[in-house]
């Protein structure tokens, strides 16, 4: 199994992906999925959601796992997040607005 370019069995589970790893994966996959933006999303997501249980279950948590379609929601959230972040104007994200919303997604 791989998991970004790296085998599961020399990962250090000190610590778990943080939302910055996440975030990197989704967009490395949702880049080199060639179809619509919907369908690339759900793909992408699938595909993250399918390393991140492998790799929880190689860690030991596999039994706190939460359900897939609660994981798959979130990420789709997480994603979304993202987005809509991305859309403000590069003028308006020195906004105190803008950085509490930063904060808040990071």
């Amino acid at each position: 199994l791989l998991y970004l370019g790296i085998l599961l069995d020399k990962l250090s589970f000190s610590k778990l992906p943080t939302k910055k790893v996440k975030l990197q994966r989704l967009l490395f996959e949702i880049d080199h999925n060639h179809g619509a933006a919907s369908a690339s999303l759900e793909s992408a997501a699938l595909t993250i959601e399918k390393e991140l249980f492998d790799l929880w279950e190689y860690a030991g948590y596999g039994d706190i796992l939460k359900p897939v379609s609660n994981v798959l929601r979130q990420i789709r959230s997480f994603y979304q997040s993202y987005k809509s972040l991305n859309k403000i104007p590069v003028s308006r994200r020195q906004t105190d607005s803008f950085k509490k919303k930063e904060v808040a997604f990071t």
